[in-house]
């Protein structure tokens, strides 16, 4: 099977009473793959592709449930099209503090969208960039609420892989929060990663994955 298609359908099933009936809005759908997963359970699915190739191919992915595919940018899109409001966003970035890193989206969903309580879910490779992605979504995790949770799944009859997601259930108090990042100034934000803010990610990537991470269903 394919990675993505069981990385999405791994998704659907684990937050399948987030994503059930709603409309789901992929950010950077590349071929479409995990959307097709999460197509499952959608009643009605979004996926905006700034790139030509993958968007393509993703418009020829017959999905399971009612589902646009956009070449656009997904910040300009959506701040255009205000009436095209859906109930959850999943997207897959960086850890880095600058533009379409982790903590940028979450940031752009709640500035375009916050005030509909959508719920936030980011990917996160959990080993990969030495484990920073677990050390980010911590950080945007003190800063704005959610839980991250670890899915294994199986591509294949041998080949086991796993992943984390960050998971945001946005409310009044999302949006109106103080989100300033904890020992990071504004001006650091959007610039490239410096050796003291490494320091603190990797800080936070490390711990009992035991106290970190939620089982899904507590959800």
């Amino acid at each position: 099977m394919n990675n993505g298609i069981e990385r999405g359908l791994a998704i659907a099933e684990a937050l399948k009473k987030f994503i059930s009936n709603k409309f789901v809005c992929e950010i950077g759908c590349d071929n479409g793959d995990v959307l097709y997963g999460l197509s499952k359970y959608a009643k009605k699915a979004i996926g905006i592709e700034v790139n030509q190739g993958p968007y393509s191919e993703a418009k020829q992915v017959e999905y399971k449930c009612d589902t646009t595919i956009v070449h656009a940018d997904a910040y300009s899109f959506l701040k255009e099209n205000t009436h095209i409001n859906p109930n959850v966003f999943y997207f897959w970035a960086n850890y880095r503090k600058k533009t379409s890193g982790m903590q940028w989206w979450v940031e752009r969903i709640l500035e375009l969208r916050g005030t509909t309580n959508p719920v936030i879910i980011a990917g996160l490779h959990l080993q990969h960039d030495s484990g920073l992605q677990l050390g980010s979504a911590r950080e945007i995790q003190q800063i704005y609420g959610g839980d991250i949770i670890h899915i294994p799944f199986s591509v294949g009859p041998e080949i086991v892989n796993e992943f984390g997601l960050l998971v945001i259930q946005c409310n009044g108090q999302t949006v109106s929060a103080d989100r300033a990042a904890p020992n990071i100034d504004r001006h650091t934000y959007d610039q490239t990663v410096t050796p003291q803010y490494e320091q603190w990610i990797r800080e936070l990537s490390n711990g009992n994955w035991d106290s970190i991470l939620v089982d899904p269903n507590d959800l």
